[in-house]
């Protein structure tokens, strides 16, 4: 992406950036992670040129996307499957912990 957490709501967003940039994390944006190795990650930049980052931890942020397909994965091993959180459309943590609450108290 060329944005950093842009599905993040305002006020969280800023605060975390302004946290991010107050502890100097290195953010590059439009990469693509080519491979994680031993000693740090591979990365594709935009303009086509590779480059290794040295590092110890390594944290992946590459957006939210709904798992849709893996419903189908476990459609006819169970006798009833439920889409909760993420899988089924985007949301929040909280919002995630309270629909698979809902959905547990129903079977």
């Amino acid at each position: 992406s060329d944005q950093v957490a842009p599905e993040m709501s305002l006020p969280l967003r800023w605060i975390t950036l302004e946290k991010m940039e107050r502890n100097q994390v290195t953010v590059l944006t439009e990469v693509k992670y080519e491979e994680v190795a031993p000693r740090g990650v591979n990365i594709l930049l935009k303009d086509g040129s590779r480059q290794t980052i040295s590092a110890d931890t390594v944290i992946l942020a590459m957006g939210s996307e709904p798992e849709k397909d893996l419903l189908k994965a476990y459609e006819g091993k169970a006798p009833e499957v439920y889409l909760a959180g993420d899988c089924g459309k985007l949301s929040y943590i909280k919002d995630s912990i309270a629909e698979g609450n809902r959905l547990g108290n129903t079977v």
